[in-house]
């Protein structure tokens, strides 16, 4: 029986807006299997960025339990939630998230060093996911020498650095255009496919959805099919 990485239990959250609540997420509850690729897919609004950020620990739902790696994230405190994180997930932005002092090499291994991994070893692995994903000589590049696609390589090769359990990706093709989008899936699929990584991603694309082996499908905040 496959490994549950992922569940998530009649979660709901409220946002107050002044006088107004507004219910963003309603009873939302889904399995997610180990080395699964997954899309959360809606029309803007439905709710999928506050699913992921829910998932991943970086929000807490009003009410409902999601378990991540076999932790109950509501019975943890910030910095457990933020040592699970640093342990056992990795993530992708639409926009990008690169620190800007930092070269491509130095932005890779930031998750490692936050984890007291700096050394050669580190360098070196960071300079082996940046030839993985094409940037084999932009190492020494900033961001604001960087290509928009070349900005979301580098945030790719950051992601994996940890070898992650599970991998978030909020729109990863979101802000690039159609060819370099598709070449941007081609590298984030192969390095998920080489670590064995569960990765969840949200998406307006139905083509990029389509390649999922699961999909979440949200409307006004409730899971209408999966």
């Amino acid at each position: 029986m496959s490994e549950i990485i992922l569940e998530v239990k009649n979660i709901n959250r409220h946002y107050q807006i002044g006088d107004h609540d507004l219910h963003v997420l309603k009873d939302v509850s889904f399995q997610i299997e180990a080395g699964k690729t997954v899309a959360i897919v809606g029309p803007s609004g439905s709710g999928k960025s506050t699913c992921l950020s829910l998932t991943a620990g970086l929000d807490e739902p009003s009410s409902g339990e999601i378990l991540l790696c076999g932790e109950n994230l509501q019975k943890m405190n910030e910095d457990q939630r933020a040592e699970l994180r640093s342990k056992n997930v990795g993530f992708i932005f639409q926009s990008f998230q690169l620190l800007p002092t930092l070269t491509a090499l130095e932005n890779v291994m930031v998750p490692m060093e936050l984890q007291g991994g700096a050394g050669k070893e580190t360098e070196a692995k960071a300079r082996k996911l940046l030839e993985e994903v094409g940037l084999k000589d932009r190492w020494e590049h900033y961001p604001n020498q960087l290509s928009g696609g070349e900005q979301q390589r580098v945030a790719i090769a950051r992601a994996f650095i940890n070898e992650p359990k599970v991998l978030f990706a909020d729109e990863p093709t979101g802000n690039l255009d159609t060819e370099t989008g598709r070449h941007i899936e081609e590298s984030l699929f192969r390095l998920n496919k080489k670590y064995g990584t569960t990765l969840v991603l949200v998406t307006h694309d139905n083509e990029l959805a389509a390649k999922m082996q699961q999909v979440i499908r949200l409307k006004g905040g409730v899971i209408c099919s999966e």
